[in-house]
């Protein structure tokens, strides 16, 4: 994240309504999508908290509040978050309409834990109802996500700056004509710990995108400058 005790934050908002096929659930973000797979991610993450197959993305706005920038994984963790966040809201809400209504029509208190499965909610793994019976009204939460704090190095250079790292290997298996000076790379092995990855298809892309950046950048790049002009034709 940003890090050096800077306090990152992300919003998002979620809408859960009744549907003519089932509940739906809008999902408001500014995360910007560059390629990484962020609205995977938000509407994954959507359905897999409130247990519902429809869920519509809205374009990005920054109406509903800031997102960061979007910069390897952080939107994962950071947006990702809210609409987290955002869906356990909504849902405690839900659950609480349904005690009330369970209370308002005398059949005593509701058991157990409540649960969404399948656009059903379970209480102690017995079925109580579709969503939709107690979506009436819809149902909206907006939550801002915060990751724990961060501190600033500090007069020796030394502090809790970061949220997490990152652990990275890679061997690079490499022939080279000494005489030509050509050089064609024969193998590239990476080996990342990612800790838990949401979506693997995403994790797998970005550490080939960074693997073939960190390729180029070593190979086929190269800017020569003087007297502070580049004379580069191009990269």
């Amino acid at each position: 994240a940003y890090s050096g005790g800077f306090d990152d934050s992300a919003a998002a908002r979620v809408r859960l309504f009744a549907g003519p096929a089932g509940p739906i659930a809008e999902v408001h973000s500014a995360a910007a999508e560059v390629g990484q797979g962020i609205h995977t991610i938000l509407t994954q993450i959507a359905r897999t908290e409130l247990s519902v197959e429809q869920v519509v993305l809205h374009p990005a706005d920054t109406h509903v509040g800031s997102a960061g920038s979007s910069s390897a994984s952080r939107q994962t963790v950071m947006s990702g978050g809210a609409v987290q966040l955002a869906c356990a809201a909504v849902r405690d809400e839900l659950f609480e309409r349904v005690r009330r209504r369970r209370e308002a029509a005398a059949k005593g208190t509701l058991r157990g834990e409540l649960a969404l499965e399948d656009g059903q909610i379970l209480a102690s793994g017995e079925p109580v109802g579709a969503m939709e019976e107690f979506l009436e009204t819809p149902i909206e939460q907006t939550r801002v996500y915060h990751h724990r704090r961060t501190q600033p190095l500090d007069a020796r250079g030394q502090g809790d700056i970061h949220v997490m790292f990152a652990f990275a290997a890679q061997r690079a298996v490499v022939e080279v004509d000494e005489e030509l000076g050509l050089v064609r790379v024969v193998q590239i092995a990476a080996a990342q710990d990612v800790g838990r990855a949401i979506h693997p298809q995403n994790v797998y892309g970005q550490i080939e995108g960074g693997t073939a950046q960190g390729l180029g950048l070593a190979l086929m790049e190269e800017i020569q400058l003087k007297d502070g002009l580049i004379r580069n034709a191009s990269f």
